[in-house]
């Protein structure tokens, strides 16, 4: 299958797997089932489902926003990368040319979870911040900072 170009910046290509679309879909409706079913009392099936598909969404837009910092320090530290294909928690990159010192290769591999533990703190921070009310609005934050946590730790286990 064919990978969808969704932008170029540094004269690598981000692309996302059609694949995506279908896990996008089942990941949307497992949180949406959880939610109706733990909140019924609270949530109809339609703000479920909105919670879902948004909580996916952005968690994927992290993803992306995660993987450009990635590639950053990567072209910083000499790695030479072609594409980066995105599937649903992750990525894969064609690269051409390898980071050559140790320093560099750590510095790329922290870089992960640092901006997954930092986008968490972002969240909850926001979520504590808020006058709002919206609990719609929390519960996507909430949910989104907590699978950042767990893709941080998830990234710690190159190291």
């Amino acid at each position: 299958m064919r990978s969808l170009q969704i932008f170029k910046i540094w004269g690598v290509t981000f692309k996302v797997h059609p694949y995506w679309f279908a896990i996008l879909f089942f990941f949307s409706w497992s949180i949406a089932n959880q939610v109706y079913s733990t909140s019924s009392q609270i949530y109809n099936i339609k703000e479920a489902w909105l919670i879902g598909f948004l909580t996916s969404l952005l968690l994927l837009s992290t993803i992306i926003f995660h993987e450009v910092f990635h590639t950053f320090v990567a072209l910083n530290q000499g790695v030479e990368i072609k594409k980066i294909t995105f599937y649903f928690l992750g990525a894969i990159l064609q690269i051409e040319k390898y980071c050559q010192t140790a320093l560099g290769n750590i510095k790329i591999s922290i870089v992960r979870p640092l901006l997954s533990f930092s986008t968490a703190l972002v969240l909850f921070s926001i979520n504590y911040l808020s006058a709002s009310n919206e609990q719609i609005f929390i519960n996507i934050l909430n949910r989104v900072a907590i699978l950042n946590i767990f893709l941080g730790f998830i990234n710690l286990i190159p190291i």
